[in-house]
């Protein structure tokens, strides 16, 4: 299993891991209250391709990592801005060609389980959400194929003052500025940043929960590894801060999983696989719709966020802030061959051999031989769709 302390997924928003406990017992006091309809919008789920009915399962389950935000828009676009929202089980769904779709959220819905082990432990989910280095990580015991990439880049990056650090112009000059890197756990992106000489381990503190208290008292001396669609806006709006922070995203220093791509069990995959040959183009479909126009989908997220009691605040500036970097710098968009949704596979195998030594350093066991026909699959999209 990977490391349970793969915990800077949680924190997007820089939300403080006690917020998110504190979560879970405010949605067990939801009550009579759970079952709640959001219609902030008009905007229809992605276009059908075909008839879901007869091939998919009646409740098309998407086990998401976290509680809704914009990395995660294009799942909640594939339902519609019309879509119910239940805040005991924390799902939000709309009936789609015949079937209803259901994305789960994650964080205390899934009991500090990984994505991957909750879609082994029930098998009704059909999708989930799961990074390239987690897949490499579990090969071996609870393998899942990427099947749609809803993000071609992972928004983490190093965060900094560039008041502090005005000649901080490469991710590479990390190391040698000596700055303290605050970080919420060691995972798979830290160990390959030490081992290509980005980072020095010495400069790591995993101390970070989310909470900006020790960056604020540094001064803008220490670095933070974080979402920076999130922080950047967060920490230039907060009372504390209020000045402009720089991001260099890691996928620019060799880590270049692909963020929460859609994945499906090796069972599921031979099970359904007629029923991925329709929905996953309807999930690159929502892909484009999302990024074209976010508006309607964050306003049903941000009403979401707000019965769910979510621990990540989402507000209509921030939401469309977190959209427009990730747009420009293109965590969100078509992948190299300009399908929406696919998968670089030479780029997978490259992670799979830079991954290695890390690997065996954490004594984890993968897949033998493993490369990306094992991580990844182009093979059920239309790859006739573009970004527009």
């Amino acid at each position: 299993m990977p490391r349970t302390d793969r915990t800077l997924s949680n924190l997007r928003g820089s939300a403080a891991l006690a917020a998110a406990a504190a979560g879970i017992m405010l949605l067990a006091a939801c009550g009579s209250s759970s079952q709640e309809t959001s219609s902030p919008g008009s905007v229809a789920p992605a276009a059908a391709t075909g008839t879901l009915s007869s091939i998919c399962p009646s409740t098309v389950k998407i086990q998401s990592s976290w509680y809704p935000q914009p990395a995660k828009g294009a799942l909640y676009q594939l339902v519609g801005a019309n879509g119910a929202v239940d805040t005991k089980n924390g799902s939000y769904s709309a009936e789609v060609d015949g079937v209803t779709i259901s994305v789960l959220a994650g964080g205390p819905f899934l009991g500090n389980q990984s994505v991957m082990a909750r879609m082994y432990q029930d098998p009704s989910i059909l999708l989930g959400e799961v990074s390239t280095d987690d897949a490499i990580e579990v090969s071996a015991k609870q393998p899942v194929v990427g099947v749609v990439a809803t993000l071609q880049k992972s928004p983490k990056a190093i965060v900094f003052d560039p008041a502090t650090y005005p000649d901080l112009t490469s991710i590479s000059q990390v190391a040698a500025s000596g700055a303290t890197v605050l970080k919420a756990g060691e995972d798979g992106s830290s160990d390959l940043l030490v081992g290509n000489g980005t980072l020095t381990s010495s400069q790591l503190d995993y101390s970070y929960d989310g909470s900006p208290g020790r960056f604020v008292t540094a001064g803008g001396k220490d670095m933070l590894v974080d979402y920076a669609d999130v922080a950047t806006y967060k920490y230039e709006h907060l009372k504390q801060w209020g000045k402009p922070l720089k991001s260099l995203l890691l996928a620019d220093a060799g880590y270049t999983p692909y963020e929460n791509s859609l994945s499906v069990t090796p069972a599921n995959k031979a099970k359904y696989g007629d029923c991925l040959k329709a929905l996953v183009p309807m999930v690159q479909k929502a892909v484009v719709s999302y990024a074209a126009n976010p508006t309607p989908v964050n306003e049903a997220m941000e009403k979401y966020a707000v019965q769910a009691k979510s621990p990540t605040t989402l507000t209509p500036e921030a939401d469309a802030y977190s959209v427009d970097y990730m747009k420009k710098l293109g965590v969100m968009g078509a992948g190299s061959d300009g399908v929406p949704g696919s998968f670089d596979t030479a780029r997978v195998d490259k992670l799979v051999a830079d991954m290695a030594p890390a690997i065996k350093a954490q004594h984890l066991t993968t897949k033998d031989g493993l490369s990306a026909s094992d991580l990844v699959t182009n093979e059920f999209l239309d790859t006739s769709l573009t970004m527009g």
